[in-house]
Order: C-alpha cells, then sequence, then structure tokens
C-alpha cells in the first residue's frame, strides 16, 4: 500500500501544479501584456504537451521504471516553475508553461501507471477513484490557499516559487521512500503481480482512441479552458480578487469528492463504470451553459455543477482502460496513448475561446461552445464497449 500511497501524493501535488493559477490568471495577464488569445495558448500548453510526449512518456515508464519517470518529470517541473516565476515577457512565461506542462504530464502518467500496476483488478474503479480524488484534493487545496492566499497576498510570482518548492519536497519524498513491489510481492490480481507477457498492440486498439476522444470532448477541452477563462469572466464582470476567485473553485472542486466516492462505490457494487459515469457526466454540459448567465449566484452555481462533477467520469473512463487490453499488457503505452488522444482538445480549445474573446468581446459564445462539446462526448459514451 506505500507504493500506492506515494503515488497519490504525487497525483494531489501535480493536480495543485495544475490549478493553481487561476485566480492570478488576470495578474499574470496584465504583467506579460498578453491578449485573451495569449492566454489560450498558455493554457493550451496542457493539451499540445501531452500530445507530444504522452506516448514517449508512456514508453519511458514501460523501459525505466515508475521511479525513475515519475522523479524525472518532478524535476522539470522544477525548473519550468522556476522560468514562469522568473518571466518578465510573454514568450518567456509561456516557454516555462511548456515545460511544466511536460512535467506535470510525465508526473501523471508514471503515476497513474504505477498505481493502476498496484492495485488489484477486482477493484479497479475504486482504485482510479481514490486516484481522482487525490486529484480533486490537489484542486481544492491550490486555488484558495496557493493561487488565492499567496498570490492575493504577495503577487503571482510567489505562486510559482511556491509550486517549485513542492517540486522538491516531492523529489526527497519520492527517492527516499517509493519502492514498486515485485510480482512476488503485489497484491494478488494485479498487473505487477502477473506472471502473463502481453505482445499486444496498443496502437491498433480502437476502444482506446474512442475513449481519448470522448474524454477529450467531455473534459480535456473543456477544464483546461474553463479554469482561465471563468476566472477572467470572474474578474471582468464582478471585479473579484485572487482570493475569492480561489476560494469559489475550491470549493467547487470540493463537491468532487462525494461524487466520485459514490461513483466509485456504486460502478463496484452494480459492476457497472458505462451507466455511472454517464449518469454524473450529465451535470457537466448544464453548468457551462450556466455560465453565459450575468447573474453571479446562476454563474457560481454553474461553475459548482460543472468542477464538481468533472473528476467522477474521467475516473469512470480511465478505470476502463486496463479491461480494453489483454492481461499482462504493461499499463505505460496504454496511458500514454489515452493522454495523447484525451489532451488534444486542451491544446485548441483554450485558443478559439480565446480568439472568440478577442473578437467579440464576449465571454459567452466560448462558453456556449464548451457546453456543446461536452453534450456531444455524452451521445458518444454510448457507444463505448466498457460495462
Amino acid at each position: 500500500m506505500l507504493p500506492f500511497g506515494l503515488l497519490l501524493s504525487v497525483i494531489a501535488i501535480d493536480s495543485v501544479d495544475s490549478n493553481s493559477f487561476g485566480p492570478v490568471m488576470a495578474q499574470i495577464k496584465n504583467a506579460w501584456g498578453m491578449t485573451n488569445t495569449d492566454v489560450g495558448i498558455y493554457t493550451g500548453m496542457a493539451g499540445l504537451i501531452p500530445i507530444l510526449v504522452a506516448v514517449p512518456i508512456g514508453e519511458a515508464v514501460r523501459r525505466w521504471g515508475v521511479k525513475r519517470a515519475v522523479m524525472s518529470a518532478i524535476s522539470i517541473i522544477f525548473i519550468g516553475s522556476m522560468i514562469m516565476a522568473t518571466a518578465a515577457t510573454f514568450s518567456q512565461g509561456l516557454a516555462g508553461r511548456a515545460c511544466a506542462a511536460a512535467g506535470i504530464r510525465m508526473a501523471t502518467v508514471s503515476a497513474w501507471a504505477g498505481a493502476s500496476m498496484v492495485a488489484p483488478a477486482s477493484i479497479m474503479t475504486s482504485a482510479w477513484t481514490v486516484m481522482n480524488t487525490a486529484n480533486a484534493t490537489g484542486a481544492i487545496l491550490g486555488p484558495p490557499l496557493v493561487g488565492g492566499y499567496i498570490g492575493g497576498r504577495f503577487g503571482w510570482q510567489a505562486v510559482f516559487l511556491t509550486l517549485a518548492g513542492l517540486a522538491v519536497f516531492c523529489i526527497v519524498f519520492v527517492g527516499l521512500f517509493l519502492r514498486m513491489p515485485s510480482a512476488k510481492t503485489a497484491a494478488p490480481g494485479s498487473t505487477v503481480a502477473s506472471t502473463a507477457v502481453s505482445k499486444f498492440n496498443v496502437y491498433k486498439c480502437w476502444d482506446i482512441y474512442l475513449m481519448g476522444l470522448i474524454f477529450t470532448l467531455m473534459i480535456g477541452s473543456t477544464l483546461v479552458t474553463t479554469l482561465s477563462f471563468a476566472p477572467l469572466a470572474m474578474a471582468y464582470r464582478w471585479k473579484m480578487d485572487p482570493q475569492a476567485i480561489g476560494n469559489v473553485l475550491g470549493f467547487s472542486y470540493s463537491l468532487g469528492l462525494p461524487v466520485m466516492l459514490a461513483a466509485g462505490t456504486l460502478s463496484d457494487k452494480f459492476r457497472t463504470r458505462k451507466k455511472i459515469m454517464i449518469a454524473t457526466a450529465i451535470p457537466m454540459p448544464i453548468g457551462l451553459f450556466m455560465l453565459t448567465s450575468q447573474d453571479q449566484t446562476i454563474f457560481t452555481l454553474g461553475l459548482i455543477g460543472y468542477l464538481g462533477f468533472a473528476y467522477a467520469p474521467g475516473a469512470m473512463l480511465y478505470a476502463c482502460a486496463p479491461e480494453m487490453v489483454p492481461k499482462g499488457t504493461n499499463l505505460g503505452p496504454v496511458y500514454g496513448l489515452l493522454a495523447t488522444i484525451s489532451y488534444a482538445g486542451g491544446f485548441v480549445a483554450p485558443i478559439v475561446v480565446g480568439w472568440i474573446r478577442d473578437t467579440t468581446g464576449d465571454f459567452n459564445p466560448g462558453f456556449m461552445l464548451l457546453g456543446t462539446l461536452c453534450t456531444l462526448s455524452l451521445l458518444l459514451s454510448l457507444k463505448l464497449r466498457a460495462r
């Protein structure tokens, strides 16, 4: 259980890295002289970089092992955070963002694969629920504490310096304590414990491609975009400060904890992931369409409805991946390929939404586009071959 717990910590810290800049996005935009399209490009690095590096990362996990891959990834996060903390221009900040995004995705994919390898197949959905709970915990703590409190009190540069400090802490405890089990010491029924060796070609598994398409429309394109442009809308429409924005984001994510735990419990009890995934995803497009309201209460409720339910469907989808491939298949390349497809929309959607905002002067058409993409993903989910 110690390796699983340590990998959960890595996932949580990665989530803090990913979600803490939203409350200070307006500060960053002013400091670097960014347009809304620039904000979209900056945000979209979280989608573009996984497209480029996720498959090689999956292969790195297979060749290097989980521990070396995780430590290398966190070192890259540290470098990217320091570049952003010291950046004076948009191009410098974008370089740091690209570096940090590569490290975050490498650490996340490595932790996903490692945790999935040590978890017994009989409780894979629950294991993914716990992993996404760790992800949500980072999202709950990051915006109000790092982005809101530290950013509001000390400025946007202090946010990135804090993230660099977290990376150093993570490198130390992973280096000292993470030991992946052998086949003899692993939990029965886990991938590590399996003596079967599969030569299955992951890159010809069309079910993985469909899962990735559903994820990119439902979460990949909408989540990173919302985390940048919803805070900008709150700052523009109602003059909210970083602490207030961070509190709203943190509270929204806190709803995801009971939702994910309930979804995982029901999925294992009734042995169905597909139906639970669709049921928990229904509030997401509704919440995105509510962001078009000029009423602050309706906007906030929409954001809570979207972010509060965003993690549970992702947990259900990613928990389906091991059952799409033969037993004994190394899960590093599986999750590498899945992440590549899953975050393609995370590059395109923020740029499009930023361009729409610059062109029309309005946030609402962009929020409507995100709601439409999320609705389309629900329809595609009906074609998913999963229990």
